[in-house]
């Protein structure tokens, strides 16, 4: 079974090939798993600026997992971020040459990264036996010759974070978000989940690479896309008001961003047509539920992960709504429905997303308006909110670089 350091080595090896161009500098891992990788990379431009993007790679199918496709998973990746481009809560492809979608993967057609490592083995003795050169002797044992290409698309960098990140500070110094900043994040959150309902679906010939406001149609039936990874490293954090003006990420609040499209699919509509009264609108419901449970992780980071759980059994929730009560029945666990840490319409928000049936959980345009209208007029309601302590946190546990976190 390969190893954390063998997939590192080949990671090493997609990095090597794109080396071969004197302007491109390796940086270092942005993520390594299993099935493939991604790279920091930095490319020199003539004027001498330079810029750092993200190189993601793909290794192949692992024998420990006979229903993985690495390449496919990336190409599956690309065709969505493809049809994302240009929505500005979701990560952008970028150009990059020799980047390309269209070559086998770095198991060379074998079945397994493993037989490829193997094979490899196997071909230098056969060539030490007829007294030829090997390009692998003197390498390391089972290492693959180096520079060698596969399936790979560019991204921007995003150089501020992950949601992760910003949790294991806040365990390390013991603060909490404010409320401000929990809307802005939220409000992103929500916006990301309009960008798959409301692709730009731009094609390739018409895409300046201009960012536009995701925006909700009326007219226009909901797209099923889920994302289906919303795990605390696939929001990631990237520039500042400074850099990107706008009034709902200010005092200088960077931009949330969606990544990771590997497992993205099509909800079946037929699936939901006896469950929702509008089963176009599973995929919406379904990425709502994914975000309110990646934000609930942040606001109670400090708690035990066991309090975090799901409710087996849906519970009952109470919450007012145009000055009536009202209640649905939730899977969101104890600690987030009696909270009191955070604003008490965003915890009603969180839990009705969390509801055990899709049904119950807030429409698109709800979840929009309501994110909108709490980020736009909401007032410093105590010094923890005001403008100059929003930006001091901010700094703090986004751009200031003296909080370490251990790497485990």
């Amino acid at each position: 079974m390969a190893s954390y350091v063998d997939h590192r080595r080949q990671g090493r090896q997609v990095a090597d090939y794109f080396l071969n161009n004197p302007d491109i500098s390796f940086v270092g891992f942005a993520g390594i798993g299993r099935h493939g990788g991604a790279l920091i990379l930095e490319e020199k431009k003539g004027d001498q600026s330079s810029r750092k993007l993200i190189v993601k790679y793909s290794l192949g199918d692992l024998p420990t997992d006979i229903s993985s496709d690495a390449d496919q998973q990336l190409r599956n990746e690309y065709r969505w971020l493809q049809m994302l481009q240009g929505a500005e809560h979701i990560v952008q492809l970028i150009p990059f040459a020799d980047c390309s979608m269209n070559l086998p993967g770095i198991s060379n057609g074998e079945r397994t990264v493993e037989q490829t490592l193997e094979d490899l083995i196997i071909r230098d003795q056969v060539q030490a036996e007829r007294g030829e050169t090997s390009v692998n002797r003197g390498k390391i044992a089972k290492e693959p010759s180096r520079g060698r290409k596969c399936p790979t698309f560019a991204l921007e960098y995003l150089p501020n974070g992950t949601l992760f990140l910003l949790s294991e500070k806040l365990v390390l110094t013991g603060d909490t978000i404010p409320n401000r900043i929990l809307w802005k994040i939220w409000l992103c959150m929500v916006r990301q989940c309009v960008a798959m309902a409301f692709p730009p679906n731009r094609a390739p010939e018409v895409y300046n690479g201009q960012m536009k406001r995701e925006q909700i149609y009326p007219d226009r039936e909901q797209f099923p896309l889920t994302q289906n990874s919303s795990h605390l490293e696939n929001f990631l954090f990237g520039l500042a008001p400074a850099q990107a003006p706008d009034a709902d990420h200010g005092p200088c609040v960077p931009v949330t961003k969606l990544i990771d499209f590997g497992r993205g699919r099509i909800e079946n509509i037929a699936a939901y047509e006896q469950d929702l009264r509008n089963a176009y609108e599973c995929g919406s419901k379904i990425n709502l539920w994914g975000a309110a449970h990646a934000l609930m992780m942040v606001i109670l980071v400090h708690l035990n992960e066991e309090l975090l759980d799901m409710e087996e059994v849906p519970v009952i929730y109470q919450y007012t709504e145009k000055a009536q009560i009202q209640q649905i029945l939730t899977k969101a666990p104890h600690a987030l429905r009696e909270t009191t840490i955070i604003d008490v319409r965003l915890r009603d928000r969180l839990v009705r997303c969390l509801a055990s049936n899709l049904n119950n959980c807030p429409s698109l345009e709800e979840a929009l308006n309501e994110a909108e209208t709490q980020v736009a007029n909401r007032d410093s309601i105590n010094i923890s909110e005001s403008d100059d302590s929003i930006t001091r946190f901010v700094e703090k546990f986004f751009y200031d670089a003296t909080i370490r976190v251990p790497i485990s």
